[in-house]
């Protein structure tokens, strides 16, 4: 599918077969794309404000300068994907699939990361404030010169295996 700057604000793609779709610089704002396969899609640049991508596959897609923005990733699979410096502001991504996921110098800032598997990913620079990390499996994360104030780390399972009480 070569959907490269197309018009998807509000489409409902539940469940949609996107596979290696190019929907590089598209408007997917408020989309819906819950349950949607969009492994190794191409969303370089796309729009996803507002996106309800909740239990969507996004494995090895492809997502520089994408804006995700207050999406809804709840249930998602986002193993190994590269989100570095990307505004990932009050974006729900709890109970999602994060493993080895690259988030370095993301910004943060308020997400829910509760019950999210964060195992092995890099969020070195990244910009945790506010974010809540309830319950979430960070073993072996790296979480180099990441801001942490007011981050909620309650039961979450710290880099070197320990539980926060």
């Amino acid at each position: 599918i070569d959907g490269k700057w197309a018009d998807f604000r509000g489409a409902d793609l539940t469940d949609a077969l996107l596979y290696g779709a190019d929907l590089g610089s598209a408007d997917l704002s408020g989309a819906q794309l819950e349950g949607a396969k969009l492994g190794r899609a191409k969303l370089n640049q796309a729009n996803l404000e507002g996106a309800k991508l909740a239990r969507s596959d996004l494995r090895e897609a492809r997502l520089a300068g994408a804006r995700l923005k207050d999406a809804d990733l709840r249930g998602a699979v986002l193993d190994g994907l590269l989100l570095r410096e990307l505004d990932l502001r009050d974006v729900d991504f709890t109970l999602s699939d994060m493993i080895e996921a690259d988030l370095r110098n993301a910004d943060l800032r308020g997400a829910q990361l509760a019950g999210v598997n964060l195992y092995g990913a890099n969020l070195n620079s990244a910009d945790l404030r506010g974010a809540n990390f309830e319950g979430a499996n960070l073993t072996n994360a790296i979480l180099t010169d990441a801001r942490t104030d007011g981050a909620k780390f309650d039961a979450a399972i710290m880099p070197d295996g320990h539980r926060v009480e």
